[in-house]
């Protein structure tokens, strides 16, 4: 039996981690942490068994990186207690894996200070993985870490509910959509690095009245002010354009997919690696126009991915909107590839495949 303490194991707004976590164990891996009691002397209780546990034991870290997000004195600390702490665990036989989800953290204010950070951090892992041959790359390249302990895997497909049918007559009502209508889809937070400014402005020049976007998620609290009441402004003076402002529960997601022919997801690529906005696409069978950038460069050639590249924030509009005019003219292919894009994430992107494959390489850390 091998003993991991996922962190973190839970999520409310992401069921990726409920999806590796259960694709773990059921190859036959303790999650120590999953049921983690809150009493802080039964907590205490549980590591010191698993500190002297015979077995095999891992520590697995996720998102890490975001503490190097600002350099504030508090997060200097945190990261010097960190690289203590993953000393100590070696010294007591334990191993140390990282799963690296993004170059450096989304928003981040000082790039130096966070590579710095992934400089020292990598060092110190037994085991990185990744979700794309880009981030190996870059460990291998820039952080010159051992190419063969990094492990890599597809970021896995989400779990789907049947369509709410109530529902989504609701939403249709509620959001004006029309039998002759195509709908585009950005599903996910609204942050700075989502570019919905430069979507709203592209999607600007689209006139015809039967082309609607849908904005179904919450406004990250973090993002500038200005910039948050200017979305919403945007969004009321469109009449093609419905914010939906808030967060949408896992019951509901497949509902909202349900209502769109594809997903626009035009991401600044500066530090994205993976989109689990993307595999939720695929997983809801719908195909996705979207920025290039570590793992859609990996599956660019499919014919569910409308993705373009940019060197400039011409071009980058540019190139959005064309990728946009082309889903239109395409409109009658769409569902097809929509059944192509789910069959993708049912075999290629399939959970219990990707758990063998981490639990083998576990077991060979030596």
């Amino acid at each position: 039996m091998i003993n991991v303490i996922f962190k973190p194991c839970y999520s409310q707004n992401n069921s990726y981690l409920e999806q590796i976590v259960n694709a773990l164990e059921q190859n036959e891996v303790c999650i120590i942490n999953k049921n983690e009691e809150k009493n802080i002397l039964k907590k205490l209780v549980v590591l010191i068994r698993f500190i002297f546990n015979p077995d095999k034991r891992i520590v697995h870290w996720n998102w890490i990186e975001n503490i190097t997000q600002i350099p504030t004195l508090k997060n200097k600390i945190k990261i010097k207690f960190l690289l203590v702490s993953v000393n100590i665990l070696h010294i007591l036989g334990i191993k140390v894996c990282w799963t690296m989800h993004n170059s450096v953290p989304h928003n981040c204010t000082d790039i130096t200070f966070a590579e710095h950070f992934i400089k020292q951090w990598t060092s110190k892992m037994d085991m990185i993985m990744v979700h794309c041959k880009y981030s190996m790359k870059l460990l291998t390249c820039k952080y010159a870490y051992d190419e063969k302990k990094v492990l890599f895997v597809p970021h896995g497909a989400y779990k789907t509910n049947s369509v709410n049918q109530s529902k989504k007559k609701e939403l249709t009502h509620k959001y004006e959509i029309h039998a002759n209508d195509i709908v585009f889809l950005y599903f996910g937070v609204i942050s700075e690095y989502k570019n919905i400014p430069l979507l709203l402005e592209t999607f600007h020049q689209i006139q015809n009245p039967n082309v609607k976007l849908i904005l179904a998620g919450k406004i990250d609290k973090n993002m500038e002010k200005d910039m948050q009441n200017n979305i919403r402004l945007r969004c009321t003076q469109m009449p093609n354009v419905v914010l939906d402002e808030r967060f949408i529960p896992e019951e509901e997601v497949s509902t909202i997919f349900s209502l769109c022919n594809i997903a626009i997801l035009p991401y600044n690529k500066t530090s994205m690696q993976n989109s689990g906005a993307m595999i939720q696409a695929f997983s809801n069978a719908k195909p996705v126009i979207i920025s290039e950038f570590g793992y859609v460069v990996d599956i660019r050639e499919k014919s569910f991915v409308f993705s373009y590249d940019y060197n400039s924030p011409e071009s980058e509009k540019r190139k959005l909107l064309a990728q946009i005019n082309n889903t239109i003219n395409k409109k009658e292919e769409l569902k097809n590839l929509g059944i192509l894009a789910k069959e993708f994430a049912d075999t290629e992107l399939n959970w219990n495949l990707i758990g063998k494959k981490i639990v083998k390489v576990y077991k060979n850390i030596k």
